[in-house]
């Protein structure tokens, strides 16, 4: 897809955390990126999206010149995704969140001063996880009445409730 059908978001998104610190780097690609460290009672908000996690990394990008920032981000230890009419759980989460046009609010308790951040055990699972897994992205869930015919389940009689049913994706 081309910049053209990229959706830009003008919703602010703010971490907050217990503890964390932050380290900016100028990339050879001309790329600015600035890498949050995040631990205890982790929340990410985006307008009616709400992350709740132990520990996070967060990656924010912005390319030199422009208004725009892409924020991707690695959550572990009882990681909860909330938007209106959805839920999600997990142990472990990497996810990218919609472009922003502003840039990322960081709001912690107590600052920590990471001297390195490759050296962070936090820092390098986060990585090894990027790594894997280059492209998760939060979806929506679709509700979806089934035909009658499909409703049945196997020996069992059908139903006709007209209720629209959930569909979940489970992940490992």
């Amino acid at each position: 897809s081309g910049n053209a059908s990229r959706v830009v978001q003008t919703a602010e998104i703010t971490l907050s955390a217990d503890n964390g610190g932050e380290r900016k780097v100028s990339r050879d690609d001309g790329l600015i990126e600035r890498v949050d460290i995040l631990r205890g009672h982790v929340r990410i908000k985006q307008a009616d999206l709400q992350i709740a996690a132990d520990r996070a990394v967060a990656w924010i990008v912005q390319t030199a010149g422009k208004t725009t920032h892409k924020v991707t981000l690695y959550l572990e230890g009882n990681v909860r995704v909330d938007r209106p009419g959805q839920t999600r759980s997990h142990a472990v989460l990497r996810l990218d969140l919609p472009e922003t046009e502003i840039t990322p609010v960081l709001k912690l308790r107590h600052r920590s001063r990471h001297p390195r951040v490759a050296q962070d055990p936090l820092f390098r699972r986060a990585l090894a996880r990027q790594q894997r897994r280059p492209n998760t992205r939060i979806s929506e869930v679709t509700y979806q009445a089934l035909p009658p015919e499909t409703t049945a389940i196997p020996n069992q009689k059908a139903t006709s409730s007209q209720e629209p049913l959930r569909r979940l994706q489970l992940y490992p």
